[in-house]
This record gives C-alpha cells, sequence and structure tokens, in this order.
C-alpha cells in the first residue's frame, strides 16, 4: 500500500478547491474516461464539483448545516445508516472468529489458519474483480448484487449451522456447507460492500 501511495492521484475536489483545474479534468477523464457512452460524463462531474464547491463558499457553510440543512442531513442519514446496517450483515463474528467456527466445525488448527488465508486473498480478489464495475453498473445495481450474495450466504449458514448442531457437530459435509456459506457471503461483502462503501456519500446521484 505504502509504494502504490505513490501513484495515487489527488482527489478531484482538493485539486478544484486549489484551482488546480486542469490536474482534475485529468484525473476525472482517467476516472471515467470510456466507461460511459457520452464521453463528456467527467467534464460535467469537474463542472458539478466546481459548482458544488462555489456554492459551498457562497453560502459559507459550516459544521452545524450539515444537520440543519435537510438535504445535507439526508445525505448524513444515508451515509450513517448505510454504514449502521453494514455491520449488522453478521460480518465483524464471521471475520474475526473464524478461526473458532472453523476448528467447530472441526478444522484443525492449521486448516484453520488455511481458511483463513485463503478468505483474505479471495476478499482481495473479489475486490479487484469488481472495483471496475461500479461506474458500469451503477451504485444502486452494486448494492442489490451484493445482496444476491450476501441475503442467500446467511441463509445458507443459518440453515447449516442448524443442521450441523442437530446432528451432533460431527457431520463434516454440513459443516463445509456452512463455510461455503461463509465464503460466498464474504464475496459479496468484501468485493462489492467494501468497495461500495467509500462511494456512498460521493456528490453524484445514485444511478
Amino acid at each position: 500500500m505504502f509504494t502504490a501511495s505513490f501513484w495515487m492521484p489527488f482527489s478531484p475536489r482538493w485539486l478544484v478547491m486549489k484551482g488546480r483545474y486542469d490536474e482534475a479534468l485529468a484525473v476525472l477523464k482517467r476516472i471515467h474516461g470510456g466507461l460511459h457512452h457520452d464521453d463528456t460524463f467527467y467534464e460535467r462531474e469537474f463542472h458539478q464539483i466546481k459548482a458544488q464547491i462555489e456554492l459551498d463558499k457562497e453560502e459559507r457553510l459550516g459544521l452545524e448545516d450539515i444537520f440543519l440543512k435537510p438535504s445535507y442531513r439526508k445525505r448524513v442519514l444515508l451515509v450513517i445508516n448505510f454504514f449502521l446496517f453494514q455491520q449488522l450483515t453478521g460480518i465483524i463474528p464471521l471475520q474475526n472468529y473464524q478461526v473458532f467456527i472453523y476448528q467447530i466445525c472441526g478444522f484443525d488448527a492449521v486448516m484453520s489458519l488455511v481458511l483463513i488465508g485463503i478468505c483474505g486473498t479471495m476478499v482481495c480478489i473479489a475486490v479487484a474483480c469488481m472495483s471496475p464495475w461500479f461506474d458500469r453498473i451503477g451504485r444502486r445495481s452494486s448494492i442489490f448484487l451484493a445482496y444476491s450474495f450476501i441475503i442467500p450466504g446467511a441463509l445458507l449458514i443459518v440453515i447449516m449451522w442448524a443442521r450441523f448442531e442437530a446432528g451432533g457437530s460431527k457431520d463434516l459435509g454440513v459443516a463445509k456447507g456452512i463455510i461455503f456459506g461463509m465464503f460466498f457471503l464474504v464475496w459479496g461483502y468484501g468485493g462489492i460492500l467494501n468497495t461500495f462503501a467509500p462511494c456512498v456519500s460521493s456528490p453524484l446521484s445514485w444511478t
């Protein structure tokens, strides 16, 4: 991450705030160039960012305006609720206690560590696979795509775990079903929601 940071572009909004318009346009073109049927999409986003910054300066908005102005308050509540319900998917116990879950399912300590490594690698692959598609399919479609992994994965985990306990926690086949459900859920969460989260408060409207 440290090495790649040297190639990370400046935020277009920050560049516009500093009056570095050509650089901001260049960054936006790199982000959106060729992804839309209309090649002027990145130019329109640039003008939108510039207009918003100029409006903010004219209105001299402060921190209190985030909560007092209805349109801003709606955005803040949207972001807060998104991150709140993101954590209610059950991802925290799966991530933090997965080594214990693997051992309860009958895997030894070595295999449990291997599965943790596979899970982490899978998340990185998922992010790399999904991130280029956000501007193509839109953010609204992206989050529903995440649901298509998270909901079936969560249901599979719950059903398989109930069967696993009912069978005396000895059926390794059912345990493998639990692990598959975990990986299926994590693919949707890690590959889509983790990539989606930094974009959720963008000034652009959802598509």
